[in-house]
């Protein structure tokens, strides 16, 4: 509930800008910013499991092409880059501040293959995934 609700303001927050910023650019029907934030909510509940876009396409009741479009009217990227980047966020805050191995950070995201998840990680950001020297510790 926590989490569909963050998604939910930032969804607000990012309709609200484009509002600011373009007044004359038509707002979308309430009904569609819900059904996105219910694709987020799964993603921030899936985002460790391996699960294809067919499960949150099914979770949700869309065809392939209305999610995509619904990511890309309220997010301007694809399903799949959205549930990506929500993987790399866990994979980089795993790299810095957690204890486990390259390959412990791998399957807990998901990944079957650790090479895989090694290939994945410098597909996103052109580097191997690895911990920082000097050992981050978290911050507070």
């Amino acid at each position: 509930a926590a989490a569909l609700s963050a998604q939910l303001r930032l969804v607000l927050l990012a309709l609200a800008r484009l509002r600011a910023e373009r007044p004359e650019a038509a707002i979308p029907a309430a009904p569609e910013l819900l059904l996105f934030a219910r694709f987020r909510a799964l993603v921030e509940q899936w985002y460790r499991e391996d699960r294809g876009l067919e499960e949150y396409r099914r979770a949700l009741g869309l065809s392939e092409k209305k999610l995509a479009a619904l990511c890309r009217a309220h997010a301007g990227r694809s399903p799949l880059q959205l549930i990506h980047a929500r993987k790399l966020v866990e994979a980089r805050r795993s790299l810095r501040y957690g204890t486990q191995s390259v390959a412990e950070i791998a399957y807990a995201l998901g990944f079957r293959d650790p090479a895989y998840f090694s290939r994945f990680y410098r597909r996103l950001t052109g580097e191997a995934p690895r911990r920082p020297r000097g050992g981050a510790t978290p911050p507070g």
